[in-house]
């Protein structure tokens, strides 16, 4: 079976498949179809499904130089943005109802003759309806559809989101749909699903912004399109969204900065603050808070506050061993210090294990997973700042489905946090907090 190859019609802007005989392009009749796919594995995935038993098939991913493969999450990677659809012939279009809305572009090649057009178009047109529900959902279909869109999918935090979101899509009878990027520094990811959402018509969108600006206007089009939002986790500029469901993040970073001059370095001491990213409303609230607590220590002194760790354990791990070492913290440049989220935490926590100062140090954490309690239990973290992910998630869509029921709704919503430390682990609110049923 001869490779089939995409030709750019540079007049129209388009591809355009062309099979690669014997002879070079022979222009035999094809079935292309030109399909969104949301990442290249998951793409693979669903078009080995969709034509299972159609032989011949062939998949390429056409980005804007070579052609790709499509076995790994990678695939997707450059490729162009355009519009949905899906082609039957040079002449036919069939308009899947979100054109105009950007996605990734795969270029799906069937190379068969023309009497198995009819099943190829199916499996074709089988494969982009997959694609419109690739994203997971869990609950029952209902009423409405709400898409969930958390700042990324590998952290503990949002997988507690998650759960009481779909938790929440269960009790109501509405259809939950959850997708985000994978990394929480994938900004353009992050709009791309808002405006795949808002093309597919979901009923609301509950979304946790990467960025405090960024989303704005992506979020002003979902309600030009009468698709009202939630924002959750963390703060968004403008006034479009409907409610903010989200930690008070800035008494948050007070309770962290409260414990270290109280609790522990009553006699004063050297302490860094060890920011995140920029551009993160939460995370920016949480350090605001903690350094506003500091100040009321006539002896502490801050020798650092100006530093991020990055979206990524590796980034934190790099960043805090860095700073600790140019602090001199072994001879007594640091005595404690605060990290304002699950990743930086832990990276934090292990720079500190590879520099041999976890007894030295006394770190002040947030969030909570299972390695930093574990950190907590054996004394290698002095205390965690934990929020109510479950809640958080659960809040933010029952809060989107009474706003769609035509209920009335509060503008903001506090889940609360709470300062954990090795004396209240064991705590019945504490257990509850920390492993929800």
């Amino acid at each position: 079976m001869p490779p089939v190859h995409a030709r750019r019609n540079r007049a129209r802007g388009d591809v355009e498949p062309v099979s690669q005989g014997a002879n070079g392009v022979d222009g035999r009749k094809e079935v292309p179809a030109l399909i969104a796919a949301p990442t290249g594995a998951a793409a693979a995935a669903l078009v080995s499904q969709a034509l299972s038993g159609v032989s011949g098939t062939s998949l390429r991913f056409r980005p804007p130089v070579g052609v790709l493969s499509a076995s790994s999450t990678e695939d997707a990677r450059g490729v162009e943005e355009c519009p949905i659809r899906v082609v039957a012939s040079r002449q036919r279009w069939l308009d899947d109802q979100v054109k105009g809305a950007p996605a990734r572009r795969a270029l799906l090649a069937l190379e068969s003759p023309v009497a198995m057009y009819r099943r190829q178009f199916i499996a074709a047109a089988t494969f982009l309806a997959a694609c419109r529900n690739e994203t997971s959902s869990s609950s029952p279909a209902g009423d409405f559809k709400v898409a969930v869109i958390p700042k990324g999918t590998t952290h503990e935090f949002w997988k507690a989101v998650r759960s009481g979101a779909e938790r929440a899509g269960r009790e109501q009878r509405v259809e939950v749909v959850w997708k985000g990027p994978l990394k929480e520094d994938d900004l353009k990811q992050q709009i791309d699903l808002v405006q795949s959402f808002v093309a597919q018509g979901v009923h609301g969108i509950v979304l946790a912004p990467l960025n405090e600006t960024a989303l704005q206007r992506a979020v002003k089009d979902a309600t030009r399109a009468k698709i009202p939002v939630v924002v959750i986790d963390s703060s968004l500029a403008g006034s479009d969204h409907k409610a903010f469901v989200a930690t008070d993040n800035l008494a948050a970073g007070k309770l962290a900065g409260t414990h270290i001059v109280r609790d522990l370095l009553p006699e004063g001491g050297k302490v860094v603050v060890l920011r995140y990213q920029e551009g993160s409303a939460s995370t920016t609230k949480r350090e605001d808070g903690c350094l506003e607590a500091l100040k009321q220590g006539s002896r502490i002194e801050v020798v650092s506050d100006n530093q991020y760790a990055g979206a990524t354990t590796e980034s934190a791990l790099s960043t805090a061993e860095r700073l600790l070492l140019a602090q001199k913290s072994a001879e007594g440049g640091v005595q404690a210090i605060f990290a304002p989220n699950e990743s930086t935490t832990f990276g934090v926590l292990l720079a500190l294990r590879k520099l041999d100062l976890v007894r030295r140090v006394k770190l002040v954490g947030f969030d909570a997973s299972k390695k930093l309690l574990e950190g907590l239990d054996q004394g290698e973290v002095a205390a965690l700042v934990v929020q109510d992910p479950q809640r958080m998630g659960y809040l933010g869509v029952t809060t989107m489905v009474d706003h769609l029921r035509g209920k009335d709704i509060k503008a903001t919503i506090d889940t609360g946090s709470t300062l954990v430390t090795a004396k209240n682990r064991g705590d019945d609110e504490v257990k509850a907090l920390l492993q929800p049923g």
